[in-house]
């Protein structure tokens, strides 16, 4: 019978967007020290958790507030592998989120400029969206 496998997950690292791309963590730094999905210890030399490669993401969004938006190419560090569980682990720093291109603070910047600045969407597309050029199906 197959295995259920645990799918992939992301691990935020304590490391922020602008100091990994200045200093990347080593390998040491980036492990995760278990398995979230079945708890196995990733001990380096003999553990549940092996090394599987590095991945590049794209981030969307101004890296302060008071800077235009542009989309950077980040190197998550490391994935992972789980002999336990099969689970995919993915290392990424911390304002990076699963399944999403634009960064944590992108989008916490966006919901303030619409709930909080009660600006227009095309205003909030300006502040926070590095496309300039938008595609026939937007409205803005």
């Amino acid at each position: 019978m197959p295995r259920n496998r645990s799918g992939r997950r992301v691990i935020q690292s304590a490391i922020d967007i602008k100091r990994w791309q200045q200093q990347p963590p080593t390998v040491i730094e980036a492990r995760p020290a278990r398995c979230p999905p079945c708890g196995a210890a990733s001990c380096p030399l003999a553990g549940a958790i092996q090394g599987h490669g590095k991945r590049e993401r794209q981030v969307w969004g101004p890296v302060s507030p008071d800077q235009p938006p542009e989309a950077i190419a980040v190197t998550a560090r490391r994935r992972y592998h789980c002999v336990d569980c099969g689970a995919m682990l993915l290392v990424v720093p911390r304002c990076l989120l699963g399944r999403r291109v634009y960064s944590a603070a992108a989008i916490s910047f966006a919901l303030a400029l619409w709930g909080v600045a009660l600006a227009t969407a095309a205003e909030v597309r300006q502040r926070v969206g590095p496309a300039r050029i938008l595609g026939p199906g937007s409205l803005f």
